[in-house]
């Protein structure tokens, strides 16, 4: 099912093989064998492509026939679905300044239960 309907959404684009592999940075003929059935895209390369498409991933793997965002098995995140389009090392660096906001998060409420009950001021990680 992914690799028809992979083929089907680049030839309504109008897109080449070529296109789409420099689009999604992998060889010409890695995406061959996607559009073939020869071979499945990893996670990450899948949400590149759902991302690329402006479908869901579940579109493309056949679980629903409702290419958009909006049917309920696949909720639209569009922060991820940017970061998906990203370069492994930029997306690593995304992953970082994740964890650095939770952390930040995690410590101002920390600080704010503090202040409010008069204890001490948590300790920066």
């Amino acid at each position: 099912m992914f690799f028809e309907r992979l083929k089907i959404l680049r030839e309504n684009k109008g897109f080449t093989q070529e296109h789409m592999a420099k689009a999604l940075k992998i060889s010409r003929p890695t995406y061959t064998r996607y559009e073939t059935g020869k071979r499945e895209p990893d996670y990450v390369m899948l949400a590149q492509i759902a991302a690329f498409f402006d479908v869901s991933v579940d579109y493309l793997l056949g679980l629903t026939d409702e290419p958009s965002f909006e049917s309920k098995s696949a909720p639209k995140d569009k922060l991820a679905l940017e970061i998906a389009k990203l370069s492994p090392e930029k997306r690593k660096q995304a992953e970082n300044f994740v964890e650095f906001l939770k952390i930040q998060e995690e410590f101002s409420e920390e600080l704010s239960a503090a202040q409010l009950t008069g204890g001490t001021k948590p300790e920066r990680p």
